[in-house]
């Protein structure tokens, strides 16, 4: 089965949960917040800004949006330290590395950055989807995935009924959510075409801020 990704928010973050076809979870890497080299984290009145999404980059790199830079910085897992920063436009939600191109979620459209910043394309998506917060790419196809777990293709024309998944999709056959019960645990529900097949409660020793399935 393929490897699933868990992002866990603490008060420093950590991140990239591997759970094993056992789904055994443990950590892989963590980092500290603000620095040069760090991860920005901003305090504000009513919000606190950090990192919005991490994407690994092969085996060796991580590359993390912020929000606060309105950038997208890369480290080097095995150096531990920070390499480059893509920027980008103000206002992104979540993006994917795909063959050397960055695609970037905006309210109703996508852009797609070259890996030094510069905008290559930019696609709209239907306006009738709303509380979009997720990109996927499988099977050479986009996909929106929604704030309440839903999964869309993203399409300009009307979408039917039977196009839109429940849970977020991680493979062709293959829905996940997430269901926080506690300040120290979540329930992963994992479901294929023909309905859930696996339902577990997980715990953290460290208190959760979110979950989220990559």
């Amino acid at each position: 089965m393929k490897k699933l990704l868990f992002s866990f928010i603490y008060c420093w973050l950590s991140f990239s949960v591997s759970a094993q076809p056992d789904f055994n979870i443990k950590l892989l890497d963590e980092f500290q917040w603000g620095g040069a080299t760090g991860i920005p984290y901003k305090i504000d009145y009513g919000e606190n800004t950090c990192v919005s999404s991490f994407e690994m980059l092969g085996d060796d790199k991580v590359a993390f949006l912020c929000p606060v830079s309105n950038s997208i910085k890369i480290f080097n897992l095995n150096l531990k330290n920070f390499q480059t920063e893509i920027p980008i436009a103000r206002g992104a939600r979540d993006f994917i590395f795909v063959d050397g191109k960055y695609y970037v979620l905006y309210s109703y459209k996508i852009v797609e950055y070259n890996e030094h910043g510069f905008i290559l394309n930019i696609r709209n998506y239907n306006r009738t989807i709303k509380d979009v917060t997720g990109l996927k790419f499988i099977n050479n196809t986009l996909y929106l995935l929604s704030y309440d777990q839903k999964t869309y293709p993203v399409a300009d024309e009307t979408l039917n009924e039977d196009q839109v998944h429940d849970g977020w999709m991680l493979d062709a056959d293959l829905f996940g959510k997430t269901l926080k019960k506690g300040n120290n645990q979540f329930d992963l529900v994992l479901a294929g075409l023909n309905g859930i097949f696996y339902k577990k409660t997980f715990h953290s020793e460290l208190s959760l801020g979110a979950i989220k399935i990559l």
